[in-house]
């Protein structure tokens, strides 16, 4: 089945929002994140997004959980390497000054502004276009009206998990968490196989 996403799925050109955890393109807020520490546990601002009746249409959060924490004795259970990895190249390429969490990357730029409890930025009025996506035997494929060289970001967010933290400063605190990047893949074919997703 074929279903065209319009504003949701403009994705390419548009404003990223990128909450460390992480993403790049549309309205994304990536945001790289731990449980570990207090400044993190006030990441749980970045879940009343949900409440937004611009979600999905003029912006795209995601949480990419790094794991370079988890050597202090308490694994994230949503950590991976591929998303501390992800974290280093936009360090890399002039996204972010340093390497912290929690780290915000909103249209490819960092955005400090969450440690002064500042709005978040208002979204990009550039239009993309618009994205099909095709999902057929756990296949994955999206295509543009007009084909050009561009990358697929595929992601699946998981929304309403509830982790008690065992050590670090948030140590025996349950922290709610949303918009989790439980499996991203990224491709230059514009298809994905889902495969990892059971």
């Amino acid at each position: 089945m074929r279903a065209p996403f319009g504003n949701i799925y403009q994705i390419f050109g548009r404003q990223s929002w990128e909450f460390y955890l992480n993403l790049l393109g549309y309205g994304t807020i990536l945001t790289l994140t731990d449980k570990l520490r207090h400044s993190t546990r006030r990441t749980t601002r970045f879940s009343k997004l949900i409440e937004s009746p611009q979600l999905f249409k003029s912006f795209i959060p995601i949480a990419f959980h790094v794991d370079y924490w988890d050597r202090l004795g308490w694994r994230d259970p949503f950590a991976s390497g591929q998303h501390t990895q992800r974290q280093y190249h936009l360090g890399k390429i002039g996204q972010l000054a340093s390497i912290y969490t929690p780290a915000f990357v909103i249209d490819g730029k960092e955005w400090r502004g969450f440690f002064e409890r500042e709005a978040y930025p208002s979204t990009s009025e550039e239009k993309a276009g618009t994205l099909f996506v095709d999902i057929e035997n756990r296949s994955l494929t999206a295509t543009r009206p007009s084909p050009e060289d561009s990358l697929l970001f595929a992601a699946v967010l998981g929304v309403g998990f509830e982790t008690q933290v065992k050590s670090g400063e948030n140590r025996n605190r349950n922290l709610a968490q949303d918009f989790v990047a439980v499996w991203m893949s990224q491709s230059n074919s514009g298809s994905c196989e889902l495969d990892r997703l059971k």
